[in-house]
């Protein structure tokens, strides 16, 4: 008797851990990035034939968007999330999972002439993270982008290069108004539609281009930025921010 539970029990662990890999008998593919499309709209991925595969399947934010023998896919349409599975009769493996859902951050930043110098009246981004990051205007060398209404009419964001001299040598700029809300702006505009500087909108949207010069390249970013519909009562305003981690990608998909 012993000896026949034992044998039941191999079985079921044989049998469990079959069970547990999903499909596992076909390998995940090596699915990359190789490049980005229409100046930051899309991305085309390749892969390496999966031995056993009958094929491959690419899912677009959880719908199937395509299933055949091809090693690519490009996408051009705005996005969160992509996998790629390589499949063989009704099985599946493992999925490789690329994620462009942006980084929200929300700070709080002042206008320039905020006669309070330990408030913040510019913001950079952590290149590694993507979060925002407040910084004092003391500082304008160490910030991507400052709320300025001293050396403007009215109250403006402005790149590095908004100001002469310029406060640093990197060339971020800051799109016209989208006059949409934050999450319906899930795309930046293409580069050429950016400028050194543009007067805020309240309870509007702006695209954000971060780059060290004034040619697109994938190694760009590129965020958007909604200011409420009025400052706090200190004068300060709570803006979110989100920012594209992937390199060179204009999508901005926060719903």
């Amino acid at each position: 008797m012993k000896r026949f539970i034992s044998i039941v029990v191999v079985l079921w662990t044989v049998t469990y851990f079959a069970g547990c890999d999903g499909g596992g008998e076909v390998a995940t593919p090596n699915a990359r990035i190789v490049s980005i499309l229409d100046n930051g709209g899309g991305v085309r991925f390749e892969w390496d034939p999966v031995d056993g595969a009958d094929g491959y399947r690419v899912y677009v934010d959880g719908v199937m968007q395509y299933e055949g023998e091809n090693t690519y896919f490009e996408w051009t349409k705005v996005a969160k999330e992509i996998k790629v599975v390589a499949y063989a009769g009704d099985k599946e493996s493992f999925p490789k999972t690329f994620d462009f859902t942006p980084v929200i951050s929300e700070i709080k930043i002042y206008p320039l002439s905020d006669p309070d110098t330990t408030h913040p009246s510019g913001f950079y981004f952590d290149a590694s993270t993507g979060e925002a990051k407040e910084k004092s205007a003391k500082y304008p060398e160490e910030c991507d982008y400052i709320l300025d209404d001293v050396h403007f009419a009215e109250l403006t964001l402005t790149g590095p290069q908004g100001l002469q001299p310029p406060f640093n040598n990197e060339n971020n700029t800051v799109s016209d108004l989208t006059n949409a809300d934050f999450d319906s702006s899930n795309c930046a505009v293409a580069p050429g539609g950016y400028y050194n500087y543009t007067a805020v909108g309240t309870n509007n949207t702006m695209y954000l281009w971060i780059t060290d010069d004034t040619a697109w390249d994938d190694k760009d970013h590129f965020a958007k930025i909604y200011f409420p519909s009025s400052p706090d009562p200190d004068g300060g305003y709570t803006v979110k921010i989100a920012y594209q981690l992937q390199g060179g990608l204009r999508w901005l998909k926060t719903k």
